[in-house]
């Protein structure tokens, strides 16, 4: 055995007594005789590897701590939690309910990870982020401040989810990708690459927003649309059903981009224009007011089209 309980017990407001460790033999950075944190029995700390409890740190219910795991300076582990590999849970953070924790993963600070939430690879969750449900956060991913993801949401590779941004449903957000502000993510929508949603911004249902493509303010990208490449959405604008904007396009005011319809180029959609049916509007145009171009309509080179400006089933020349 590496350690025992000791004398010494605490109370907790549950009603579970919690027993004190003292280190049987000398192993990792603790020496034969150091105290140790707060356990309620030996099933919570296992015997073996280098695992340990520190000072008031503490494991309790069902949980079990195993490995190389450190708990410490006031972290929890308790319900049915599992904690692995070289984890470290410390600061104030808890880790509870079915969660599992493993891998190099940090969690640290007012984090919470629960439900059946999983946080493995070299994953940090910080401040007072918040993962739960069946959520995973994998590889050298990290969520923190006040961020929150849950459900069936996957964050992974190297992507950050912070401020206040919410990822959810069966979103995946990935590769270097960044959410946050008052973001959300959420149904089967995806965010990888460079691309970054922050302010209020929306991705959800099907949509995809990826390459170095930004969506902040207010807009949104949903249904099967796709956002893409150094393309921006911002201000109240709103692209869906299969719309695709990419390139350096840039979609913003009260703008609406619908349909099987595409803006690329150096193209700007603003004001309270709509681009809906086969439409294109690409290479510098510049579609604004109340203008609307649908049907097999193209905008493209220098045109300028405004005001209440309807084209159909045109082609404008570059």
């Amino acid at each position: 055995m590496k350690y025992e309980l000791t004398s010494e017990t605490m109370t907790l407001p549950s009603g579970q007594t919690l027993y004190r460790i003292r280190a049987l033999r000398a192993f990792s950075d603790v020496r034969e005789g150091d105290l140790g944190g707060w356990v309620q029995g030996l099933d919570n700390l296992s015997q073996g590897g280098d695992c340990w409890v520190y000072n008031d740190a503490r494991v309790y219910g069902d949980a079990r701590v195993y490995d190389f795991v450190r708990v410490c300076w006031g972290g929890e582990v308790y319900g049915r939690a599992r904690v692995y590999g070289h984890a470290e849970i410390y600061d104030y953070a808890r880790v509870y309910d079915h969660a599992e924790i493993y891998d190099y993963a940090r969690v640290y600070g007012d984090a919470r990870v629960y439900g059946y939430a999983q946080i493995y690879g070299n994953t940090r969750v910080y401040d007072h982020a918040r993962v739960y449900g069946v959520a995973e956060v994998l590889g050298s991913a990290q969520v923190y401040e006040d961020a929150s993801v849950y459900e069936d949401a996957t964050v992974y590779g190297s992507a950050e989810i912070y401020g206040s941004a919410k990822v959810f449903d069966r979103a995946k957000i990935s590769d270097t990708a960044e959410v946050s502000g008052d973001a959300r993510v959420y149904g089967y929508a995806q965010v990888y690459g460079y691309a970054q949603i922050w302010g209020s911004g929306e991705v959800f249902e099907n949509a995809q927003v990826y390459g170095y493509a930004q969506v902040w303010g207010s807009g949104e990208v949903f249904d099967n649309a796709q956002v893409f490449d150094h393309a921006q959405v911002f201000g109240r604008a709103k692209i869906s059903d299969t719309a695709e904007v990419s390139g350096d396009a840039r979609v913003y005011g009260d703008a609406k981009v619908c349909g099987d319809s595409r803006v690329y180029g150096d193209a700007e959609v603003y004001g309270h224009a709509e681009i809906y049916g086969y439409a294109e509007v690409y290479g510098g145009a510049r579609v604004y007011g109340d203008a609307e171009v649908y049907g097999s309509a193209r905008v493209c080179g220098d045109a300028d089209t405004h005001g209440y400006a309807a084209i159909c089933k045109k082609i404008w020349k570059e």
